[in-house]
């Protein structure tokens, strides 16, 4: 009888054992359905802030496009405004000077121009710090009235050789950079006996735009450039008939050209050029500007699409005088889907008499014949 005693409190005491496990079971099978939920619902707030990061990511991409965009035209139109500036170095200063006419007399017998006074000169400043006794005379920034003027007198600074004086281009700090890097280069050519030339920020070698890379030396980066289109090749030629076509240029920064057409003594003609940012279209502007011919067009209006890497079109025109002109070139580019692209069209009064709105149909002519 003892001994069913103890078996009896025995499996009494195991049955209860069992019970407290079972117990304790069931509490941990509800805190792992607890921890699964909170891993299945942190998963999903991880799935929702990689979604949302992701969106964050786009916005950013595309924000920062619009923002180098944004910065590009800003130092487009910095460009534009210098346009017809050019800058005087080392021409000694006085307290109290008058440096208009300095200028003009720096032009006179320095630069050996005649005919000065058919210059017109809207400003003319110093710029920078006053200078003390001893240093370095300040700059002089002009703007002249004309572009041609300004052509001109840059044709003219070789009489400088040999002297103390200098002249320049104008640009933004940006492009002053730009400029400043690749004159290395550009002396390390010239030594080679190779043809250069700095246009605005980017520098042909041998008709090839010269293009470094960062990693690169001097040395091992001589042969690093592109083909492309001879800066000092005239922007301006005769177009070539093929089965009532005009011609495109043979270099992606070459311009096509259009017919020429006349009405009451007015000629007109368009400039089609591919371009890829927005510096391009100041770069290639002054390229097509430096003909004489389409220098002295009474107008060059101007137009242009491009596409961003984010899939935004970016558009624009100016008129340059014939207003409303611009607008009805960009509206031909609309419609034709014309990416890439620059379009001027040149202008020349040459006294004839007023054309009216029939400049709207010889500009939509030539621009749908450069197209």
């Amino acid at each position: 009888m003892d001994k069913i005693d103890v078996n009896t409190a025995q499996n009494n005491q195991l049955s209860k054992q069992l019970e407290d496990i079972d117990d304790k079971m069931v509490v941990m099978e509800d805190s792992m359905d607890f921890i699964f939920g909170e891993i299945a619902k942190l998963s999903k707030e991880n799935k929702d802030t990689k979604y949302e990061l992701k969106n964050c990511q786009g916005k950013l991409a595309q924000l920062e496009t619009k923002f180098a965009h944004q910065q590009e035209e800003i130092i487009d139109l910095k460009a534009r405004g210098m346009r017809d500036n050019l800058m005087f170095y080392n021409i000694p200063e006085q307290r109290g000077e008058n440096v208009h006419s300095l200028v003009e007399k720096f032009i006179q017998e320095e630069l050996k121009m005649e005919d000065v006074k058919s210059i017109i000169i809207d400003r003319a400043h110093r710029v920078g710090r006053i200078r003390q006794l001893g240093e370095k005379p300040r700059p002089i920034v002009v703007k002249f009235n004309r572009f041609q003027d300004k052509v001109n007198l840059l044709k003219h600074a070789k009489n400088l050789k040999g002297t103390v004086y200098g002249i320049s281009e104008q640009f933004p700090a940006e492009i002053q950079e730009k400029r400043r890097k690749l004159l290395p280069y550009m002396k390390r050519f010239k030594a080679e006996g190779k043809l250069c030339k700095l246009v605005f920020d980017k520098l042909y070698v041998d008709s090839k735009i010269f293009i470094p890379a960062d990693s690169q030396s001097i040395q091992t980066a001589r042969d690093d450039y592109i083909t492309s289109s001879n800066p000092k090749s005239k922007a301006h030629s005769k177009p070539e008939e093929i089965k009532g076509k005009k011609h495109f240029a043979d270099t992606c920064d070459g311009f096509g050209h259009s017919k020429k057409i006349k009405c009451n003594g007015n000629i007109f003609q368009a400039h089609m050029t591919v371009i890829s940012s927005l510096t391009d279209i100041k770069d290639k502007t002054d390229i097509l500007c430096r003909d004489e011919e389409i220098a002295k067009a009474t107008s060059n209006t101007l137009a242009y699409r491009l596409k961003t890497p984010a899939g935004e079109i970016v558009e624009k025109y100016e008129d340059d005088g014939d207003l409303g002109t611009g607008k009805k070139i960009l509206q031909i580019m609309q419609l034709n889907n014309a990416i890439g692209t620059l379009i001027i069209c040149s202008h020349w009064a040459n006294g004839g008499k007023s054309v009216g709105p029939d400049r709207f149909r010889c500009m939509r002519d030539c621009v749908l014949d450069v197209m």
